[in-house]
């Protein structure tokens, strides 16, 4: 968490500074400029897209 924003490495890059809108819940970096939704992040990190819905549904 920084200045009220959870922030994390992006997935394209690789720099910290992909942040989270918490008002709709999609992440953007502010380094390569992507959007990326909850199973974008979930796909970069190997889930496929069934395992990503389910792990969601949850």
């Amino acid at each position: 968490m920084s200045e009220g924003y959870f922030r994390f490495p992006c997935p394209s890059c690789g720099e910290m500074l992909a942040t989270v809108n918490p008002r709709n819940n999609l992440a953007h970096c502010f380094c390569c400029q992507p959007n990326f939704n909850n199973i974008h992040l979930l796909r970069s990190l190997h889930f496929d897209l069934r395992a990503s819905v389910t792990l969601l549904k949850h």
